[in-house]
């Protein structure tokens, strides 16, 4: 989650549907891939699985329940508030910090 955090800082919060794994010093920005994309949509998505796992959210929309286990923030970041979740016909208003 740091990595991808820290990629998607360096690239303006729109990543490339690529970039290289390289190795790289401290200090070095991510490499982007030539010919990829840039922003790419499907490189939208993992942005929210990342934030899913990270604070551990469980949803059931069925049930209307919203679980929060063991919410874990990467490195860098001490605290992250969450407006207007929606689930299901409620809107839910969450904070968590880590």
């Amino acid at each position: 989650m740091s990595g991808m955090l820290e990629a998607a800082t360096h690239f303006g919060m729109r990543l490339p549907e690529l970039f290289c794994g390289f190795e790289r010093a401290a200090g070095e920005a991510p490499i982007a891939y030539p010919v990829a994309c840039l922003p790419q949509a499907w490189a939208a998505g993992p942005v929210f699985v990342l934030l899913q796992a990270c604070l551990g959210l469980e949803l059931d929309a069925g049930r209307r329940l919203l679980r929060i286990d063991q919410p874990r923030l990467p490195d860098g970041l001490d605290h992250l508030q969450i407006r207007q979740l929606r689930l299901g016909p409620r809107n839910w208003i969450c904070a968590s910090s880590a």
